[in-house]
């Protein structure tokens, strides 16, 4: 009855106010709803609000301006239903491009292999954006197009002579696909012994050469092979490095906003510095080309000068260890950036191969992997080590599809084992499926639950559940609570309702179907499992032995027994009195005499 009237208030009231007063009256109603012990309504996006809670959770809206809306940085997916966050960060997962191209750019993606935002083809995360590159050996006179090298951005330039990249001043080429390296001299640091170049005489003509031990260009005495391999007619090779890179993306006259820590900025103060950061859930977040460190300031990625410092020397650089090149700060020689330009990973070197993951192994070529049991880095199992270059190279026959060296490799919800993209914990493949897919309890954000009978994606968790609470799973399908003993099953979670039973094939059925059975160690005693006794067995009460045993054993002293005055058969299946035991017992004995006297 109370609901009746409150229902015909709302109507009246909404009714008879003018649309400008809806605001107003939609907490009117909220209050006199509370008071009546009436829960309001979760209300959908456009509709008015009072707080966050009002909103659609499956939306992930908030409420603003008093209506439920996506927040600033999200938008409404009209197919999905809800809001998506903008990605504001290279690498980020996201379910379709639209989340990458606010921040990242118009040649950003998102991959439909691994759902992270990435550059398209051609294109490259370089000083906050994707970058149309070129890489070695690869033409590059078209306008705006830079040489990069993936892990060093330093190691090529493009030539005005040939309109190519190529390695830059100070680097050499190992050949084929792989980088250019930095020259390295006596006393000096370096990797593998090709980094190792001679010193000469004033002829220049090589005199002293070296190789590589402990991390150090040592002098060596004897001339080695891989001295001629690469481009060593040239002596005192100068190690200035020839950048062609444009200056830093990052022009912007509200360069302050970087200084000080985020967490202290006002929403008004973060709006305020719409090029180097954004207002995201409520929350100032750093802008593409710089990222939030342990201390809770924005600092520039590799390769991005930092608009917030006028840096001196290399050891100010913020991400370590790495070197200062035109106000920029990259990795160290011999150490290698991450894909997203955060990071300076350690290379391994020549004599030890040591590694604690795959980016130490670049040393190696693009075949070389850490091994996660060894800790050493080795070629793959379709290419050799050229002991002289260092380098894996691809065997003749080489097969390198499918062919994975890190989970980077692997598209979403799958790992890297054994050179091998698996489904990882929660996810499998279904009657061979391409993708991996979810299975009860695992996330269904990306891909949904539809290959699960009796099953659908949660709005509320965004997980796989079973559409019955009362159904139960072993995480590959939803079924039914089996009632009794007998019945049919597929999976043991049916039979937790039957006590002390499982779910067993029949030993004597022909069917070969698996029902509901008492377990190893019970017995079925008029539809119900009891747990198989013997005379001196363990008892709680009368019944765990009468049940099994028949009425003529107690429970005494918590054993299984026959009462005072009574004693087993000589069967052992029942208690007799005692005096009928001893007539059996006298009437066996004068049968043995008897027959031992007449034989």
């Amino acid at each position: 009855m109370l609901l009746c009237v409150f229902s015909r208030f709302v109507t009246i009231v909404v009714e008879t106010y003018r649309p400008r007063e809806t605001i107003f009256m939609h907490k009117l109603i909220l209050f006199l709803g509370f008071l009546s012990g009436i829960t309001p309504s979760i209300v959908a996006i456009n509709e008015t609000c009072s707080t966050d809670q009002d909103c659609k959770v499956q939306e992930k809206s908030v409420c603003l301006n008093d209506h439920c809306t996506c927040d600033y940085l999200s938008y409404y997916q009209e197919t999905k239903r809800k809001c998506l966050k903008y990605v504001t960060e290279y690498d980020e997962f996201c379910l379709e491009s639209e989340q990458c191209h606010p921040f990242l750019g118009a040649n950003s993606q998102c991959d439909q292999v691994s759902n992270r935002c990435s550059c398209i083809s051609t294109y490259k995360w370089y000083q906050g954006t994707c970058r149309k590159y070129s890489k070695k050996g690869e033409s590059c006179i078209e306008q705006d197009t830079i040489c990069l090298d993936a892990i060093n951005p330093l190691a090529l330039h493009c030539s005005n002579s040939t309109g190519m990249c190529e390695c830059a001043d100070g680097y050499y080429d190992r050949g084929g696909d792989s980088d250019c390296r930095k020259i390295s001299y006596i006393d000096l640091d370096c990797a593998i012994s090709a980094d190792c170049f001679p010193t000469c005489d004033k002829f220049d003509v090589p005199n002293v050469y070296s190789h590589c031990e402990l991390g150090f260009c040592k002098k060596t005495t004897v001339h080695k092979e891989h001295f001629s391999l690469y481009k060593k007619d040239v002596c005192n090779t100068s190690l200035t490095t020839s950048m062609e890179f444009s200056v830093s993306l990052q022009d912007t006259n509200d360069t302050t906003c970087l200084n000080g820590l985020l967490q202290d900025f006002t929403e008004q103060q973060c709006r305020n510095c719409p090029k180097t950061t954004y207002f995201l859930d409520r929350q100032c977040i750093c802008a593409p080309g710089y990222f939030l460190d342990d201390n809770g300031k924005c600092i520039p990625e590799l390769g991005m000068v930092d608009s917030t410092a006028n840096y001196v020397n290399s050891s100010e650089c913020p991400i370590k260890p790495s070197k200062l090149v035109d106000n920029k700060c990259y990795c160290r020689d011999y150490w290698f950036q991450t894909s997203n330009n955060r990071q300076c990973k350690k290379t391994t070197l020549e004599y030890t191969k040591n590694c604690m993951d795959n980016d130490w192994c670049l040393a190696m070529g693009p075949y070389a992997y850490c091994n996660d049991t060894t800790m050493k880095c080795q070629c793959n199992s379709q290419s050799t080590l050229n002991e002289t270059t260092f380098l894996c190279v691809a065997k003749s026959d080489a097969n390198m599809t499918d062919i994975c060296l890190s989970d980077r490799d692997c598209p979403l919800y799958e790992t890297c084992t054994n050179e091998r993209c698996r489904c990882t914990e929660g996810f499998y493949r279904f009657n061979l499926s391409d993708v991996c897919l979810p299975k009860i309890n695992s996330s269904c954000e990306v891909r949904d639950c539809t290959h699960i009978a009796n099953a659908r994606c949660s709005d509320i968790t965004g997980l796989c559940e079973c559409e019955s609470p009362d159904d139960v799973t072993d995480g590959l399908q939803c079924l039914k609570l089996v009632n009794k003993l007998y019945d049919e099953c597929l999976i043991e979670e049916q039979c937790k309702t039957v006590n002390h039973s499982s779910c067993l094939n029949q030993s004597e059925a022909m069917d070969n179907v698996t029902r509901c059975l008492c377990s190893q160690q019970y017995l079925d005693v008029n539809g119900t499992c009891y747990a198989k006794k013997s005379p001196g067995s363990l008892c709680n009460n009368q019944k765990d032995c009468t049940v099994i045993l028949g009425e003529s054993f107690i429970c005494r002293n918590m054993l299984c027994q026959c009462p005072l005055g009574k004693s087993l058969n000589v069967a052992g299946s029942m208690c007799v009195s005692s005096s009928g035991s001893n007539s059996v017992t006298l009437l066996r004995t004068v049968a043995i005499f008897l027959l031992i006297y007449f034989l």
